[in-house]
C-alpha cells in the first residue's frame, strides 16, 4: 500500500525544513570550567597500558575523544554532533 502523494508531498518538506533548521543551529561553546576527571583517567589508562608493554584497547583513542568532548563540551556534545546532517 503506497502513501498518496500529498502525503509524501509533505513529508519531504518537513524533513527539508528540518534538516534546514539543524543547518541553523548554533556550535556549542566550550565549557568555563571542564570536568577533566575522566578523560585523565582514560589518558592514564592508555598510557599505563602502553607502558607495561601491552595493546591498548582497540577502543582506547575513541574513549579518549568522547571523553574529551565531553569534557569541554558538556554531555550533550554528542546530541549536537549526531543531528549534524
Amino acid at each position: 500500500m503506497s502513501r498518496p502523494k500529498f502525503l509524501e508531498e509533505a513529508t519531504a518538506e518537513e524533513l527539508e525544513k528540518r534538516l534546514e533548521e539543524l543547518k541553523n543551529v548554533a556550535p556549542p561553546k566550550m565549557l568555563d570550567n571542564p570536568e577533566l576527571d575522566r578523560l585523565k583517567t582514560e589518558c592514564q589508562i592508555y598510557i599505563d597500558t602502553l607502558a607495561k608493554g601491552n595493546k591498548p584497547d582497540r577502543d582506547s583513542k575513541q574513549y579518549i575523544y568522547e571523553s574529551a568532548m565531553t569534557a569541554f563540551f558538556g554531555k550533550d556534545i554528542f546530541k549536537w554532533i549526531n543531528r549534524k546532517p
